[in-house]
C-alpha cells in the first residue's frame, strides 16, 4: 500500500471525522446508518448501538493515526543540517565522506558533515533543522560540521513540511487519461481556511448567466443558499443563516444557470475546513515571523516559499496555492516549485491546471 506523503495524524482525524461523525442525538436518518455500520439491529437499545459504533470509530482513528506515523515522525534524522530554498548562481556542495563538487539546487537537503560553497555573485539560503535561517553571499564557504553560521531564529515553524524527503522526489501526476469536468469552484477546493467568513472564488461567468450557491455542514439549515451575478462570493458580506464554526467542515455544491433559469452545468462535494482558534493563532504568528524577514530582504523567495510549505502542513492549500502560482511565474523551470505546485493541483483536485502543468512539462523536455 501506498501512503501519501501528505497524510498526517491531524488530516486522518479530519477525514475520519467527516466521514464517520457520530452525534450524541441521531435523527433518524444517521440512526439507520449508524445501525448499518455497527451491525446492530433496529429493535437494539440506542445506547447499544451508538457505543458499538463509537468503539468501531476509535478503533479506525487508531488504525489511521498509526499509518500517519509512518509517514511522519517528530524525530529528524540526526544527521539533517537543513533544506537549499534559494539558489542563485553558482553553489556547489561536496556530500560527508566525498570529494567531487556537485551544483546545488532549491530543494537540495544538506546534512552534516556537507561543505558547500557559493561563487561570485551568487546566493544561497538554508532553513536548518534548528529553525535558523541562513543567507549566504558571494564567496562563502559553509562546514557544517565546523561553523556556526549567523542567521535569523523563526521559532513559530512548524517545520515538518520543509524537511520531508519525497517532496523533492515527487513527480508530476499522470493525468493524461483523466477525464475532465468543469470546475466552477476555484477557492477555497478541498481545503482548509483561515477565516469563518471565507471568500469563495468561482469561474468567470458566461453572459446573462449565475450562480446559484449551497453552503452546507453543521446540521440544519444550510449556512448559505443564493443566487449571485458574479464570481465571487464574501461571506463576510452577505447574509448567513448561521454562522461558521471553527474546526467545522463544510461543503460547497454550485449550479450556473441562464437567463431563462434552465441548468448549465454543477458541481458539488466540494469541502473547505475551518481550522482551530489554535491553528488559527499559530499560522498568524507564522506569517508575522515572515512578514519581518521579507520585509528585511524583500527580494528573496525563501520567506513566501517556506510560508507556503507551513500552509500545506495545515492543509491551507488554496493559500499555499496563490505563493506557489507566483514562484512558478517567477521561475518556471524550477523544478521544486513546479513539483509542489502539482501537489496542490492534485490534492485540490484542480485537474484542469494539473493537466496544463503537465502539458507543459513534457514540451521542455
Amino acid at each position: 500500500m501506498v501512503l501519501h506523503r501528505d497524510l498526517s495524524i491531524r488530516r486522518c482525524a479530519f477525514l475520519a471525522h467527516t466521514v464517520l461523525y457520530v452525534p450524541n442525538r441521531p435523527n433518524r436518518y444517521t440512526e439507520r446508518k449508524i445501525q448499518q455500520f455497527s451491525g446492530v439491529s433496529d429493535r437494539a437499545p440506542k445506547r447499544q448501538y451508538r457505543r458499538k459504533a463509537m468503539k468501531q470509530l476509535i478503533a479506525i482513528l487508531t488504525c489511521l493515526g498509526c499509518l500517519a506515523g509512518a509517514v511522519y515522525s517528530d524525530d529528524e534524522p540526526t544527521d539533517l543540517f537543513g533544506r537549499f530554498l534559494h539558489v542563485k548562481g553558482k553553489v556547489e556542495m561536496v556530500k560527508k565522506g566525498e570529494v567531487e563538487r556537485v551544483p546545488v539546487k532549491r530543494g537540495d537537503l544538506i546534512r552534516f558533515g556537507d561543505k558547500v560553497w557559493t561563487g561570485e555573485n551568487s546566493q544561497a539560503t538554508i532553513i536548518t533543522s534548528g529553525k535558523k535561517i541562513i543567507n549566504l553571499v558571494g564567496n562563502s564557504e559553509l562546514d557544517t560540521t565546523a561553523d556556526q553560521p549567523e542567521g535569523k531564529m523563526a521559532p513559530s515553524l512548524h517545520m515538518k513540511g520543509l524537511f520531508e524527503e519525497s517532496s523533492s522526489e515527487d513527480t508530476l501526476v499522470a493525468v493524461a487519461g483523466i477525464r475532465v469536468e468543469v470546475e466552477y469552484i476555484l477557492s477555497p477546493r478541498n481545503s482548509a481556511v483561515k477565516s469563518e467568513t471565507p471568500v469563495i472564488r468561482l469561474a468567470a461567468l458566461p453572459p446573462d448567466h449565475s450562480y446559484r450557491i449551497q453552503i452546507t455542514g453543521g446540521g440544519l439549515p444550510s449556512p448559505y443558499k443564493g443566487t449571485i451575478k458574479t464570481n465571487v462570493l464574501d461571506l463576510s458580506k452577505v447574509q448567513l443563516r448561521k454562522p461558521l464554526k471553527r474546526d467545522q467542515t463544510y461543503f460547497i455544491q454550485v449550479e450556473v444557470v441562464d437567463a431563462q433559469g434552465r441548468l448549465r452545468g454543477k458541481e458539488r462535494d466540494i469541502f473547505m475546513h475551518i481550522i482551530s482558534e489554535e491553528d488559527c493563532e499559530r499560522i498568524s504568528a507564522i506569517e508575522k515571523e515572515i512578514a519581518q524577514f521579507q520585509k528585511e530582504d524583500p527580494e528573496n523567495p525563501s520567506y513566501p516559499l517556506i510560508l507556503a510549505l507551513e500552509y500545506e502542513d495545515l492543509s491551507l492549500y488554496s493559500d499555499a496555492l496563490d505563493i506557489y502560482e507566483e514562484l512558478h511565474a517567477k521561475f518556471p523551470d524550477d523544478p521544486f516549485i513546479e513539483r509542489q505546485l502539482a501537489h496542490i493541483y492534485n490534492q485540490t483536485k484542480r485537474i484542469t491546471d494539473l493537466k496544463k502543468l503537465t502539458v507543459e512539462e513534457e514540451e521542455e523536455k
